[in-house]
């Protein structure tokens, strides 16, 4: 049986202490959209800008490994492709021919965990995948491993998880890495894109989203929209429908949700309907409505 682990290292001081107490932060963010600082010689590492808080961190670098598991020596190239997880930008993908390791590292150091730790990222499942998908954290301190498993659907896959308690990590133990585990047998072509390592409740909203469209296209309704921004990352957006311009974003008129920057809805008799769509971040945050706009 065939694996590929996808592990992410990173490195960073945590800030100690109870969860009433711990100052939102921001340990390690990577969405690979900013230029690439080097590659290795072998392509089976990237260094990328590190973008830690609210302050760039420029001295630290993101660097991407994919090799054989069990195989440290037998390396393979990884490559920075488009689209991301949103349909625009940039993730990073690799190939793999048999048991593979893509390792996502910050400086290789260890983390100390503490109360309110969290960690997030984007893996791209082919449509025909067979297999199954899990994250797994090593704990150092104690010396094992805690893993939490997720259904697996065809496209981009929020990958989130508390690092802190339920077995997996107690204040103060320290933690090299986050490992995203997929069995598949019939070796595709893997994306990852979007990883956020944070500490305390996020109170920062996503951005407001503007350029708002809705047009008839065919036997559907195709609203777009423009890529909303947010210190962690976006995750996805939501799609509301009123009949009047300032209709209220609720259960009640909630057409949908999209992991792109576009939404098809059913169409209707109806010509007067407004559209109207906000972004929702990996803590669960989100955005305020922007202005409503007509289909046309």
């Amino acid at each position: 049986m065939k694996k590929i682990i996808i592990a992410m290292l990173a490195a960073g001081a945590f800030v100690s202490g109870r969860a009433a107490e711990s100052k939102f932060q921001i340990h390690a963010r990577g969405d690979f959209e900013e230029a690439v600082i080097k590659q290795s010689k072998n392509k089976e590492i990237i260094y990328f800008p590190q973008l830690s808080g609210v302050r760039p961190q420029h001295d630290t670098i993101i660097a991407m490994r994919a090799y054989h598991h069990g195989k440290p020596h037998h390396l393979y190239p990884l490559k920075v492709v488009s689209p991301g997880a949103d349909g625009t930008g940039k993730a990073v993908g690799f190939k793999p021919i048999n048991a593979y390791t893509l390792l996502l590292m910050i400086n290789g150091a260890r983390f100390k965990a503490a109360p309110d730790l969290y960690a997030y990222c984007k893996v791209f499942v082919p449509e025909d995948f067979k297999g199954t998908l899990s994250l797994s954290v090593w704990n150092d301190t104690k010396n094992k491993s805690k893993k939490f498993y997720f259904q697996a659907k065809p496209g981009w896959n929020a990958i989130y998880t508390p690092l802190y308690g339920a077995g997996s990590l107690d204040e103060g133990d320290s933690f090299q890495g986050l490992n995203v585990n997929v069995v598949d047998n019939q070796m595709h072509k893997w994306l990852v894109d979007d990883i956020v390592i944070w500490q305390g409740q996020d109170t920062e909203k996503p951005a407001v989203v503007t350029g708002i469209n809705a047009v008839t296209e065919g036997d559907k309704i195709k609203i777009s929209y423009q890529r909303s921004s947010d210190n962690l990352a976006v995750k996805c957006y939501r799609i509301y429908r009123g009949s009047v311009p300032g209709f209220k974003c609720d259960k009640s008129t909630l057409r949908g949700e999209s992991d792109s920057l576009e939404f098809f809805d059913a169409l209707s008799m109806r010509s007067d309907y407004y559209y109207n769509v906000t972004a929702v971040d990996c803590a669960g945050l989100e955005s305020n409505p922007g202005k409503a706009i007509q289909m046309k």
